[in-house]
């Protein structure tokens, strides 16, 4: 059955490119992109068939309102209505509000992060009032559900959606990315390649990386460092590199995602000290295991797909010596490459991909309609 549906979100991201056009030819979709300076890339107009984009009008502080939300959800009729749930969203605020004092006439679902699991007592009470007056709310994990249910809200009307990247397109591309040679040709050496791509940005905490594997080389343990990115840290990790006379191949930014698919299917272990976010996706698209810190409450809702000692592992966070432990570990004991790939394969292909998305958010409207 295909729905009738307004989708708003602050920037229309590139990498929901997937699971948007899966909604666009199911069914009849009316898209609500922000015009804003993120840095984050959207997705173009011709992708997409009911496509329109408005500007973000900054409020006071980190509010915002969003011009076109108002006007699409009380100006017209839809089955439902996905708003990104934004929580300084002004426009969300009211619109939310104005439905639930009218006894919710609107279908209107929240698409977001949720929560921390470090939110004040404060933003607690808030959220609690927020994603309160939604019928639904789609989060990206569970963990972010459990944390809901433990500050004492009812979570009977939360989902999990996950996240997803360019399935359709990366998928292909794996059978091509295992007969490469480009990292042996580039090393011309047999060690294991640790890989990290992504910003260079302070938040990712890559010095970890490269002083753990200093640790490892002074323990005889020899690895290549692949770093795929620019930022802000480059410079600073370069010569913290050539400090320990590390390995270490700083590619540079890339956009080729069959040459990105064969670096990292063709690396060991991808590894993000700091907040993991969609690397983990990237990463295990191709048959890559990945490890990340264990403090949940500062990291991306995609540490969910790595499953401890199956699709990847965890440290203590800010301890270079956990993670060089941690990294050892698994390089000692996890020989067999091709059960690890599959298991990567596997979590990627059940649980982040379009397809797992586009039958969450089909149930959920489906829900919804019978209750009227």
């Amino acid at each position: 059955m295909a729905y009738s549906i307004f989708l708003s979100d602050a920037v229309g991201p590139i990498y929901r490119k997937g699971i948007f056009q899966k909604l666009d030819q199911n069914h009849n979709v009316t898209f609500l992109f922000g015009l804003s300076n993120s840095t984050v890339k959207s997705i173009a107009d011709s992708d997409l068939k009911n496509i329109s984009r408005k500007p973000k009008i900054k409020v006071f502080g980190k509010w915002y309102w969003q011009q076109g939300i108002f006007s699409n959800v009380f100006g017209s009729k839809k089955d439902v209505y996905i708003l990104g749930g934004e929580l300084f969203s002004l426009s969300n605020w009211i619109v939310l509000s104005l439905n639930y004092l009218f006894f919710k006439p609107k279908n209107i679902v929240l698409w977001s992060h949720g929560w921390y699991g470090r939110e004040s007592n404060a933003k607690k009470f808030i959220k609690k009032i927020y994603f309160g007056m939604a019928c639904k709310s789609l989060f990206y994990g569970e963990y972010a559900k459990r944390q809901m249910q433990i500050a004492g809200s009812n979570v009977e009307n939360v989902d999990v959606i996950h996240n997803s990247l360019d399935y359709y397109a990366q998928k292909p591309l794996r059978k091509v990315a295992m007969h490469s040679n480009i990292i042996r040709n580039h090393f011309n050496n047999d060690y294991p390649t640790i890989i990290f791509i992504g910003r260079l940005t302070k938040s990712k905490k890559l010095h970890l990386l490269l002083h753990a594997a200093n640790i490892l080389n002074q323990k005889g343990i020899q690895v290549n460092i692949l770093i795929i990115g620019n930022g802000e840290d480059e410079e600073c990790l370069k010569d913290i590199s050539r400090q320990y006379n590390l390995n270490t191949w700083f590619y540079g930014p890339s956009y080729d995602e069959e040459i990105n698919a064969q670096l990292l299917a063709q690396s060991d272990l991808c590894v993000s000290p700091g907040n993991v976010g969609l690397t983990a996706i990237h990463s295990m698209m191709f048959g890559t295991p990945v490890i990340t810190h264990s403090n949940f409450a500062n990291q991306g809702p995609e540490f969910e797909a790595i499953i401890s000692d199956k699709t990847g592992a965890f440290f203590e966070e800010e301890d270079v010596q956990s993670l060089a432990d941690t990294i050892s570990n698994w390089l000692n004991s996890k020989s067999d490459r091709a059960a690890i790939r599959q298991a990567c394969y596997a979590e990627i292909d059940n649980n982040w991909n379009p397809d797992f998305q586009i039958r969450i958010i089909e149930k959920n409207i489906s829900h919804i309609l019978k209750k009227k």
